[in-house]
């Protein structure tokens, strides 16, 4: 099976050093710690340092007030930051010694063709031939129909995607390892774990820097923690900010007074609209109230004289000892009057009258049976011959 693969690029490059089967593991398991101390525990050690150490220094500068909680949460912070530097921080640049050591080794140029047309550089066809043959071997039940044509057709498809020497290597440990695969790989299933590998070193070397040396690396990590400089830092800004917010006090108390006046002002407007509503309402409220007594006095004003009389006297007995009905019987007497209501001797019956005599008198009055007028009594005898 493995004399039908073809090697036309030559053969493979001679390694640097004799490295064991293990030794890539322990390379990409550096790889992922690095990436994990980087994205964790030194961002979030420095994002806390920078938290504290801006707090302090504006507490320092007099842009805030004394505060116990924040100075002891800056004591604290300046302690772990002292075990993260003795314990956390060598352990990260020895890692990241050994990682790139290691990097320069996986990855070496060696690996690698020409660009193509596009400037996309990939492995070299030795190197891939080399990495599918000790795949394949792997599998005891590899038997395709045409072993010459699918060993070369696997090899060509894969020198046209241009993988790097990381992904081919690290695909084909994965085919090897757990979720089982009982079968030999189909040349789809390979691209496939080659774009999945290939994507993980990506997002390796997003975070550890591939042209950055080493030494410039843990450079920009003991800046990062330096605190002395830090509270520097922040304590000439914080105190820039105090010498601006000085300045700008006046011009902050008459924005401040004159929030307050508009805030008073239109407190005052809607004061006074609820004022105005409410005397609104009262006026309508009173013009309902008095229309309604309008109405029941014109009601009362034009009845016949006989169920006026009727109702005058039932009145007058309720309400005589009234001031208030007093006053009602005298208004309904004057509206009575005004609609021209006579009676015998040719005047509207007196109220006034009717109240200063005692209660008996004035229910004897209205029992009197009522008189036809002169004018009545004139027209009646004139119209008799007529009949």
């Amino acid at each position: 099976m493995t004399n039908d693969l073809t090697t036309k690029g030559g053969k493979p490059p001679a390694k640097k050093q004799a490295r064991a089967y293990s030794d890539y593991d322990d390379f990409v398991v550096d790889a992922d710690w690095l990436v994990d101390f980087i994205n964790i525990d030194l961002t979030e050690t420095h994002e806390k340092l920078n938290r504290c150490t801006e707090k302090i220094a504006a507490i320092r500068a007099g842009l805030r007030e004394p505060n116990a909680d924040t100075e002891q949460e800056y004591a604290n912070c300046i302690e772990n930051l002292k075990l993260f530097k003795k314990h956390m921080l060598p352990q990260a640049e020895e890692t990241l010694k050994r990682y790139r050591a290691d990097l320069d080794y996986y990855d070496r140029d060696e690996l690698y063709g020409e660009e193509n047309r596009h400037g996309v550089r990939g492995v070299k066809r030795s190197v891939i031939t080399m990495q599918m043959i000790a795949l394949l071997d792997a599998f005891n039940n590899t038997n395709p129909g045409n072993p010459k044509v699918f060993c070369k057709l696997l090899v060509e498809e894969i020198l046209a995607s241009k993988p790097t020497a990381l992904a081919l290597e690290s695909a084909r440990r994965a085919f090897l390892r757990p979720p089982v695969q009982k079968y030999s790989p189909q040349i789809s299933e390979v691209h496939a774990a080659i774009a999945v590998q290939d994507k993980k070193w990506s997002d390796r070397f997003s975070v550890l820097s591939r042209c950055q040396p080493a030494d410039s690396i843990i450079t920009d990590w003991h800046e990062q923690l330096d605190h002395t400089q830090m509270l520097a830092d922040y304590t000439q800004e914080a105190e820039a900010k105090k010498r601006q917010h000085d300045l700008e006090a006046p011009k902050r108390e008459a924005e401040r007074q004159e929030r307050e006046r508009q805030h008073q002002e239109q407190k005052r407007i809607r004061e006074d609209e609820e004022r105005w509503r409410l005397l609104k309402q009262e006026h309508r409220r009173q013009e309902r109230e008095l229309g309604e007594e309008y109405r029941d006095q014109d009601r009362i004003a034009y009845l016949d004289p006989e169920t006026y009389d009727e109702w005058m006297r039932q009145i007058t007995l309720i309400y005589l000892k009234d001031p208030f009905g007093r006053r009602l019987l005298k208004a309904l007497n004057q509206k009575h009057a005004n609609a021209n209501h006579k009676t015998t001797n040719g005047h509207a019956p007196s109220t006034e009258r009717r109240l200063r005599s005692a209660e008996p008198s004035i229910e004897s009055e209205y029992r009197k049976p009522r008189t036809e007028s002169k004018h009545r009594n004139k027209s009646t005898e004139q119209g008799a011959p007529n009949q």
